[in-house]
């Protein structure tokens, strides 16, 4: 063979060569990515277990005591029991506590999905959402699981039940 077609091709394979070892990297820097966000999921999902959900039904009951004799009572709902959830399969793998206000006297702890809500929920981004839902979501903010506390958490239920009392 020629010396410009021996060169040619060995451009070339170095060009194949360099492309695959790219593709490389880049899936080795996604799968390590991959693994710190799992990481800090499982992490956050800790805090949530450990912390958060007794914070979370702590408030929830002394807001019930301060509500007694208004004629509404608060509700926390946890993952699916007592939720209709239309959400992808991936995203309901995280753990929530939907808190609705419901009539104080009825046996009702279902909520309609077109019902206000106050949503709190770890996300994929490692984060603690809380997301005050109306049909939409009109406001969520995102706090780091090491830093939700609770002083946060009274201001997001003082601000729900303001919504849902009037």
């Amino acid at each position: 063979m020629s010396k410009e077609f021996d060169r040619r091709v060995a451009e070339a394979r170095e060009r194949a060569l360099a492309e695959k070892q790219r593709l490389v990297d880049k899936n080795e820097a996604a799968k390590e990515s991959a693994e710190r966000i799992s990481a800090a999921v499982a992490d956050a999902i800790e805090q949530w277990d450990n912390r958060i959900i007794p914070l979370i039904n702590q408030v929830v009951e002394a807001a019930n005591k301060q509500l007694h004799g208004s004629g509404t009572r608060l509700v926390a709902a946890k993952n699916h029991a007592q939720l209709i959830d239309e959400r992808p399969v991936a995203a309901r793998d995280l753990p929530f506590v939907e808190i609705f206000g419901t009539p104080e006297n009825s046996p009702t702890i279902r909520r309609d999905t077109r019902a206000p809500h106050l949503r709190i929920s770890v996300e994929w981004t490692s984060e603690i959402r809380t997301a005050v839902n109306k049909g939409i979501v009109i406001h969520h903010t995102d706090f780091f699981p090491a830093n939700f506390n609770q002083h946060q958490l009274e201001e997001a239920i003082a601000d729900f039940i303001d919504m849902i009392v009037g």
